[in-house]
């Protein structure tokens, strides 16, 4: 059994994957590397995932997973809405909620920012939980005032959209107006393959602002896991210009050196069903997945020029591509902690009967050539949470931003 996954995973990585370090005899001697460790024996039954998922991580490459159906294991942030950060507590070291996305699973089962995770089904949690779809959870948690416990029950749906990341949807938009003359927006994800819904919703709120003179605006992605174009839409709004984004390349595109003038652009969500139609067709047709993003020229608004934009460790793909758009052209002020550098387009693949595979299929490039797998986005204000602002309610990181 495990020599027939490993050999049909090594050619599913020699066709498709793409690494955004590693061409040819290179890239060929690092899936050599996998398909031999991937087969060593010996190997106690039923640990085909784990044997697999180890090999697969020499590759050093973001995006990659091995699972069994019915489905694979996933972190907070795409289970429950939530993510867990390590913090030391007195003698302890305990994991903590620090982002709890509005709406979403865990927000819903009364979890808040500050609070610890302390056991799952009556198990401590010495390693970072994993949760699997259509599956109930008893969760132990320490209050924010550190002594009191109680149990939480939650249960996950038994599938996700499309089967991507988010699993478990939070509204992908919340919208506060802490002080006068500033808007926040949470941006939990960018839903949909186009976000033409999102964009709408979107634009919406950005002529909101508009009509109060808002003179500022804060765009929180902590904790977004990316998604479709709605990102383009929330670049635009930073600027009244159309300006180059970035592009996308597939493995073929990048080993065949294709200029990125010579890719088909795209510059507009549309505003119309019609205009829908014909963009997903675009999509349809354009199948290798090499495309250049420009802003929309949406015009001048009384907040551009004064945005900041939240980040963390778990500020995602094309998240990472906002952070780092507005950053590079000097249109937003990052604040929070550095992104990890998770920007590689993914698809799955069947590997046999119920196993599945996910490996980046394209990279993703920023306007001046930099490739940010791997590199993230760096703040330009460090503000890193703490255990009792989490446990006093505070958000320091959206502080940091209000205080300019």
């Amino acid at each position: 059994m495990i020599t027939e996954l490993c050999d049909n995973i090594k050619t599913i990585l020699r066709e498709k994957l793409f690494h955004p370090r590693l061409q040819g005899e290179a890239l060929e001697a690092a899936i050599s590397r996998f398909s031999n460790l991937c087969a060593t024996p010996p190997l106690p039954e039923g640990d085909e995932v784990v044997r697999v998922n180890g090999a697969l991580s020499t590759l050093d490459v973001s995006n990659v997973s091995f699972w069994k159906l019915p489905s694979r294991p996933l972190e907070g942030q795409w289970a429950i809405n939530a993510t867990l950060n390590r913090f030391l507590d007195g003698q302890n070291e305990r994991w903590v909620f620090e982002d709890v996305l509005p709406g979403g699973l865990a927000d819903r089962a009364g979890i808040k920012p500050g609070e610890c995770l302390l056991g799952v089904d009556g198990k401590e949690t010495e390693r970072e939980p994993k949760f699997q779809l259509g599956k109930s959870y008893r969760l132990t948690i320490l209050g924010r005032d550190g002594r009191s416990e109680r149990q939480t029950a939650i249960t996950l749906a038994e599938s996700g959209p499309k089967n991507r990341p988010p699993m478990i949807e939070a509204p992908a938009i919340a919208v506060s107006e802490p002080q006068s003359g500033v808007g926040v927006i949470r941006i939990t994800s960018f839903p949909g393959i186009i976000g033409f819904d999102f964009a709408r919703e979107l634009m919406g709120i950005a002529r909101h602002f508009e009509s109060r003179r808002h003179g500022r605006m804060i765009v929180d992605l902590r904790a977004n896991c990316g998604g479709g174009l709605g990102s383009l839409r929330v670049m635009s709004l930073f600027t009244p210009a159309k300006l180059p984004v970035g592009y996308s390349l597939t493995r073929a595109a990048r080993d065949s050196n294709t200029r990125p003038d010579q890719l088909p652009a795209i510059g507009r969500i549309p505003h119309s069903k019609l205009g829908l139609y014909a963009m997903a067709g675009r999509f349809t047709i354009n199948r290798g997945r090499s495309i250049r993003l420009v802003t929309e020229g949406l015009g001048k608004l009384s907040f551009q020029g004064n945005i900041s934009v939240l980040t963390n460790r778990f500020t995602r793909s094309g998240a990472e591509m906002v952070a780092a758009f507005g950053q590079k052209n000097g249109l937003a002020k990052i604040i929070g902690t550095a992104t990890p550098g998770e920007t590689l387009g993914a698809a799955n693949f069947v590997v046999k009967d119920s196993y599945r595979l996910r490996i980046p299929l394209v990279g993703w490039y920023t306007s001046d050539n930099e490739l940010l797998e791997g590199k993230g986005v760096t703040p330009d204000e460090v503000v890193k949470p703490t255990l009792s602002g989490l446990r006093e309610g505070r958000d320091e990181v959206l502080d940091a931003a209000l205080r300019g």
